[in-house]
């Protein structure tokens, strides 16, 4: 009887989640913003029995026998309770305890970062009400991915042949995979399944794609970095718009002062990061902990355009200015704030396991770092002929040496997240799910119970190198 009762908790406790929604009275948040209206009050949400609900029912890895053996699914589950209770204790908070979003994650079966129920450091919840109409947060549903001719988007292919769903999961080998198991295996885009796919494929296996998450990440900032900021050609600067969003309005900001100086990818180090200290560039970007960026961003607002100052691609940043947008860039993520192109941030537990009618369970998971092994692995799972030549090859990712020299390199932004740990635990925090849930060690620095809460990042004084370079880039510009 043991298993039977086993099985019937986790429908209890959502049964419970749901009947303490529908009792809490809607209140609006002290500190939440506009558009977060209608939520409880974020300190009764924190203190409640719905938070320890969640915790209960709603805290666990995407489902699937790629997790292994039932013992390994508890431990799992029993390091993320770990972790969402510490961040608690660090005075971590949810958003809102919004209705939509509780929906989402029962049916999903589980929680995300990406959720508003997710809690967040204090600092994401400081937004000055000046600013608050400008932080517009993301939401916990992922895209789907779209053909080159952008007529058809679809969140995962299906094998007829074979016999199994791949699931897309954005900056996980998506480029090299799409073009591969279309020709090779017949995964195609099926007409109709564009937004959910509905009841479990009798016999089809499910197959996601998976990588470390810090270098996903960092490939993740470079696209999103060239594609919001970099000009990619004369004309092309109506691409390169901040839409008041933290990190664009830095990089914005610098753009206009940068004017070529530093080197290659980020040179000029500066030291690292931490208490008050003040950080120098060899372009004489000044950064200092004593400030936060929301007054720099009012300055900025109305200074500004809505589009122009674009990086140039030939021109590496500064290390004082690929330090401050990146440091910025990493508190907007950590914060949830959506911005252009932020689904390439999204973690794999939501694209593994969201967008479906029904639960998908994920058999099979492919590994960027052991592809090769794990496509082998794919083909015998559903009968592939073992001697059959692939009849296209699998691409590779695109080199360092084939982006704009504009994008900082990763081997610079691994520098500064040595350089700065705090920087390295926020990342943790936010893909914490994919490492205990993917199999995936923590890196050197990260802990699974952080020792201390997220601070407002180190940012610059827009009051005096910065803000007036950037007004005479735009005098130039006029």
């Amino acid at each position: 009887m043991k298993p039977a009762v086993r099985t019937l908790k986790p429908a209890v406790v959502l049964l419970v989640l749901l009947i303490l929604l529908l009792l809490q009275r809607p209140r609006r948040m002290s500190h939440a913003p506009p558009h977060l209206s209608g939520t409880v009050h974020s300190s009764a949400v924190n203190n409640s029995v719905f938070v320890l609900a969640a915790e209960r029912a709603l805290l666990r890895c995407p489902p699937g026998r790629y997790q292994g053996n039932a013992s390994t699914i508890e431990a799992a589950r029993a390091r993320l309770v770990a972790h969402w209770q510490r961040l608690h204790s660090l005075g971590y908070r949810p958003y809102a305890t919004r209705p939509d979003a509780v929906r989402r994650a029962i049916s999903r079966g589980f929680l995300t970062y990406e959720s508003s129920l997710w809690p967040r450091p204090a600092h994401c919840h400081d937004v000055p009400r000046r600013l608050q109409h400008h932080r517009p947060l993301i939401v916990d549903e992922p895209p789907g991915t779209c053909e080159p001719a952008g007529s058809r988007c679809d969140k995962y292919r299906l094998s007829r042949d074979y016999h199994f769903v791949w699931h897309h999961v954005w900056k996980g080998g998506t480029t090299s995979l799409s073009p591969y198991l279309s020709c090779n295996m017949r995964a195609l885009p099926v007409a109709g399944l564009l937004h959910r796919l509905p009841a479990r494929l009798p016999g089809y296996l499910h197959v996601g794609t998976v990588r470390a998450p810090v270098p996903r990440f960092l490939s993740a900032f470079q696209e999103v970095f060239t594609r919001v900021r970099v000009r990619h050609s004369p004309q092309g600067e109506l691409g390169c718009r901040h839409r008041n969003v933290p990190w664009a309005l830095v990089a914005t900001a610098l753009s206009g002062g940068s004017g070529g100086g530093g080197r290659g990818g980020g040179g000029g180090r500066g030291g690292a990061a931490g208490g008050g200290d003040t950080i120098s560039g060899s372009d004489g970007i000044a950064t200092t902990t004593a400030s936060t960026i929301e007054p720099a961003i009012a300055q900025l607002l109305p200074k500004l355009p809505a589009q122009g100052l674009c990086t140039d691609p030939d021109i590496p940043l500064s290390g004082a200015a690929v330090r401050a947008v990146f440091r910025q860039f990493v508190a907007d993520v950590e914060c949830s704030t959506q911005f252009a192109n932020a689904a390439h941030l999204y973690s794999q537990s939501l694209f593994l396991g969201s967008n479906t009618s029904v639960p998908q369970p994920i058999d099979l998971l492919l590994r960027l770092e052991s592809l090769e092994r794990d496509l082998q692995a794919l083909k015998r799972a559903v009968g592939y002929p073992p001697h059959q030549q692939d009849a296209c090859p699998l691409k590779t990712e695109r080199s360092a040496s084939q982006k704009p020299r504009a994008v900082p390199t990763a081997s610079v932004l691994n520098v500064l997240l040595v350089e700065e740990p705090a920087l390295l635990q926020s990342l943790c925090n936010v893909y914490m799910q994919d490492f205990v849930c993917l199999g995936y060690p923590l890196p050197t620095g990260c802990d699974l119970l952080p020792s201390h809460a997220a601070r407002p990042p180190p940012t610059m004084d827009m009051s005096a190198n910065v803000l007036s370079s950037a007004r005479a880039a735009l005098r130039g510009s006029g």
